[in-house]
């Protein structure tokens, strides 16, 4: 008991200049309560980065398996929009809608060959933070290509008339 009044009385004394030293701070636990407590520490952070790690790695195979589905949707509607446009408008027609929406449809497929790509990749490696970002550009492409679709399909229904989205 008397060791811990110590401690703690040595503690309040000499906050500043004992948060600022982690060395000696160890040293005196280590003195105080051996090399249990550091062993301890250890295992408990890499029990907690494990832990970390695997819950980052559990939800990108979730996002990727959703991204995956993603993927062939949006192949769909770009068939969708491409065979409406040959199959419901005159050449005249189709060559407007054509200049209209065709470089924002030709970007949809270059941005869902992205996503694509970046599925059949996955993440480069399988630490907490490198899964994050993949996790966030998985979820920023799918955001941008359904909302240019939202819009394609807002602007001309007729387009989009094989699929509900």
């Amino acid at each position: 008991m008397s060791k811990i009044i110590i401690t703690l009385l040595f503690i309040c004394t000499n906050l500043p200049g004992w948060a600022a030293k982690q060395n000696s701070r160890q040293a005196h636990l280590v003195y105080w309560f051996g090399e249990s407590w550091k062993n301890s520490a250890l295992t408990d952070n890499k029990f907690y980065q494990t832990s970390k790690n695997e819950k980052a790695l559990r939800e990108t195979e979730e996002i990727r398996k959703a991204a995956e589905v993603s993927v062939g949707e949006f192949l769909k509607k770009r068939y969708c929009i491409d065979n409406n446009l040959i199959s419901s408008y005159s050449k005249e027609q189709t060559v407007v809608y054509m200049a209209r929406f065709g470089p924002q449809t030709k970007e949809l497929g270059k941005c869902t060959e992205a996503l694509n790509d970046l599925v059949k990749a996955g993440p480069p490696k399988k630490d907490a933070k490198t899964l994050m970002e993949y996790q966030k550009k998985l979820t920023s492409l799918i955001k941008n290509i359904t909302a240019g679709f939202a819009e394609i399909c807002q602007a001309e229904q007729t387009l989009c008339g094989c699929y509900s989205g």
